[in-house]
């Protein structure tokens, strides 16, 4: 017999067995009953037909050697389940067509890269987020009685404007107190801040303006105690008017105090003007006008709007008997600010220092105008009016200023001597006592 030859050497070509293939569902892993090999040819494959050569040479093919297609790859419809086909040319039953390993290896191959690929997308995928707990909800006395429909977010609206109308009342408050503060309406800014609540009362911002609606009112001890109280809670806040501050401890006295705030002034921000006018007022209480001078300039260097520092500075003028620039300071100040009552009253005490007491007498009263509350204010007008030989209108005015405890003794005192020129002696000399009592180490 011939030697045997695969059927790519024996027709020199890739054979198209059409629909040939072996059925899908066959396995490969168990051979075939009778292999193509071990068959011996029968007589009849061997005629010398074109028919019978080709069933021969089908009928001798290994399952290794087909190449056919599995219909799942190709997409065509699988084959019935009747067996497969035989070919009406064979003369003997032919061994079944099994599926090719090549074909199962490319199957598995492709089935494999695409559970990796999918394995791959899983992984780099992110996690789903956990699932929410449930809401729990606690009882409460106001709690709906069972069957009735409870909705928390009727509640949580209802609850956004009380919230809401809280603070807007609370953002009034504050407004009102800063405008009568400004308005030097002080005894009605101190009853707006004390009617805060507790939390907002000691808030920088709260503490700050009724310290300084008690310094509008002379009042400067009231006014230490609360800057003192703002300076311990927060620090040498921005927002506390610490050249106000030191200006207290000025008319008090206090030279320990007034140092300290200063150095811890200098230590905290050299740039901000109000560092200078604290320092500038520390060497003022130490009589040392001309450096005084220099740090009230360095003040308006940092800030030339600030109509405080300019009266600051012209209140070291006239203690320095510069009156001219202490005159022209005064009137810049105005110019700023023309409800600024410490230039008016600045000015005021220079004309009176030069006699001119018609001057005087009109800007002490402008200053009045704008604050009457202040009780130095009243004092210096009084002295003008009984300058200039008004004795009744300068009493009314030093009986109103004599009731209050920063400037008792010098509205007691002034009120003894207009009392002894109208020839009321006996309650000249209640005054006078009255003053002395109050200020036993005062000098006439």
């Amino acid at each position: 017999s011939p030697p045997r030859r695969s059927a790519r050497a024996a027709t020199g070509r890739r054979l198209d067995f059409g629909g040939l293939q072996g059925s899908p569902r066959t396995s490969t892993s168990s051979p075939p009953a009778s292999s193509p090999r071990a068959a011996a040819p029968s007589p009849i494959s061997m005629a010398p037909t074109a028919a019978a050569a080709a069933a021969t040479l089908l009928s001798r093919l290994s399952p290794r050697r087909w190449l056919a297609i599995s219909p799942r790859q190709s997409g065509q419809p699988s084959p019935p389940a009747t067996g497969p086909v035989r070919s009406p040319l064979a003369t003997r039953s032919s061994p079944p067509r099994l599926r090719p390993k090549c074909s199962a290896a490319l199957s598995f191959r492709r089935n494999t890269a695409s559970d990796d690929t999918t394995d791959e997308a899983v992984a780099r995928s992110p996690p789903p987020p956990p699932p929410l707990p449930p809401a729990v909800t606690q009882p409460s006395a106001s709690a709906p009685a069972a069957g009735s429909l409870h909705r928390p977010q009727a509640s949580a609206a209802a609850a956004q404007p009380a919230s809401f109308s809280a603070a807007c009342s609370l953002v009034v408050c504050f407004g009102r107190g800063v405008r009568a503060v400004q308005a030097f309406s002080c005894h009605e800014a101190i009853e707006v801040i004390r009617a805060l609540p507790v939390a907002q009362r000691k808030t920088a911002f709260a503490l700050d303006l009724l310290a300084r609606a008690h310094f509008e009112l002379a009042e400067y001890s009231k006014a230490v105690q609360l800057w003192e109280e703002c300076c311990e809670i927060h620090k040498e806040h921005r927002g506390i008017s610490l050249e106000y501050y030191s200006t207290s401890l000025w008319h008090l006295r206090e030279a320990n105090k007034l140092g300290v705030l200063a150095q811890r002034s200098l230590d905290c921000d050299r740039l901000r003007p109000q560092t200078w006018c604290v320092v500038g007022n520390c060497l003022s209480l130490q009589a040392e006008h001309n450096h005084a001078i220099r740090c009230f300039r360095r003040s308006l260097q940092l800030d030339p709007s600030s109509a405080y520092a300019h009266s600051l500075l012209a209140h070291e003028y006239v203690a320095s008997e510069k009156f001219e620039k202490a005159v022209e300071v005064y009137e810049l100040a105005v110019t700023l600010d023309p409800r600024h009552y410490n230039a008016w009253w600045g000015l005021g005490n220079v004309y009176q220092k030069q006699e001119d007491f018609q001057k005087a007498r009109y800007h002490f009263q402008k200053a009045v105008d704008i604050n009457p509350g202040n009780v130095v204010l009243r004092i210096s007008l009084g002295m003008a009016y009984q300058a200039l030989q008004q004795p009744q209108r300068a009493l009314e005015l030093f009986s109103s200023a004599e009731g209050t405890q920063q400037c008792g003794a010098l509205a007691a005192f002034q009120k003894g001597c207009v009392l002894t020129e109208l020839g009321r002696y006996k309650e000249a000399e209640a005054a006078l006592r009255r003053a002395q009592g109050l200020a036993p180490r005062e000098p006439c």
